[in-house]
Order: C-alpha cells, then sequence, then structure tokens
C-alpha cells in the first residue's frame, strides 16, 4: 500500500476512477492495503478486491503453488473472510488472481473452478484478473465452478486486451 496521502495525491490527479484492492493471500502475503478500504472509499475510489491464490510453479514469484480442489476452496473460505473483515458488503465481487501462465494444467482449472463454487456458496460474487493468453481456459475453469442453474455472472477482468472488453464494475 503506497499510503493514505499518495492515494488521495493519486485520486485527485488521475482519471482511475478504481484501485485494486490487495487483500492477503497466499501469494501476496503483505497486508498493507487491510485496514484501508474506509478511508480509499471516503477519498472517492471505487474498489475492487483482490486475491491473489495459488499460481502455477514458476509463473511468478510465489512459490505457493497448491492446485488442488481442496486448496482452492480453503482458499474461497480465506478470500470470504477478508472481505467481511474489511468492511465489504455481503454480495461483493472479488477477483482472484490468476498469473499467466504457458501451460494451463487441470490441476488449475480445478482450483479455479473450486474457488469460484466456494466464493458464491458464500455468498460473494465471482471475479477473475488474468491474462488474455489464458483467458479462455480462465474461462472454462470459472464457468464449470458455477452452480447450475445460476443467478449470478462471473465478472473477468482480462489484461493484455483491449480495455473496450473489460466488464469491470464497482465495489465499496
Amino acid at each position: 500500500y503506497p499510503g493514505d496521502p499518495h492515494m488521495s495525491a493519486w485520486k485527485q490527479s488521475s482519471p482511475y476512477g478504481f484501485v485494486a484492492y490487495y487483500l492477503k493471500a497466499p501469494c501476496h502475503p503483505v497486508s498493507s492495503w487491510m485496514g484501508h478500504r474506509a478511508t480509499l472509499v471516503g477519498m472517492g475510489w471505487n474498489l475492487l478486491p483482490v486475491y491473489v491464490g495459488q499460481q502455477v510453479a514458476g509463473v511468478s514469484p510465489c512459490t505457493s503453488s497448491i492446485l488442488t480442489a481442496a486448496q482452492g476452496e480453503a482458499d474461497a473460505l480465506d478470500a470470504g473472510s477478508m472481505l467481511a473483515s474489511e468492511g465489504f458488503p455481503p454480495g461483493s465481487y472479488v477477483y482472484l488472481d490468476v498469473e499467466r501462465s504457458d501451460s494451463f494444467p487441470s490441476a488449475l482449472a480445478d482450483y479455479i473452478s473450486a474457488w469460484i463454487s466456494s466464493i458464491v456458496a458464500g455468498g460473494s460474487g465471482p471475479g477473475i484478473y488474468c491474462h488474455i493468453h489464458n483467458a479462455d481456459d480462465v474461462r472454462a475453469a470459472v464457468l464449470a465452478g458455477l452452480p447450475t442453474p445460476t443467478a449470478i455472472q462471473p465478472r473477468f477482468w482480462i489484461v493484455g486486451g483491449s480495455p473496450s472488453q473489460f466488464n469491470v464494475e464497482t465495489s465499496k
């Protein structure tokens, strides 16, 4: 977290209306953003809670790569708990950060599907932040994790593509 003065100055001088709000997570162990939600909302920021979950080994500095359905469920429960402790209202969307990978192992799909299923079961909205390189595989895993029929639509924040294709919406 860059600090309240920097976030206030950035809000005043930038064209951005939202900021990623990093929850403490397996691949983002720093909790510096935690506890700043109310202050950031007071500054006028819209927040997109991001949970950097397990990653394919070797694709990021993160060494946490437990890609199982059970770990996806556990991490989703952790993300839901973090949302509540930070004061995000029920139904808020939370974005699972899935880093770009040259391969897309089936274990990653299992992890993502279980994470999505558990997030929805816990009453939060499912979101994914990923690179366009893996977007089709990630989307398939997300859709596999949604209950049938589903009343909730997942949100995708895809980098490396056209900004006109983003469907990012805000959450306070």
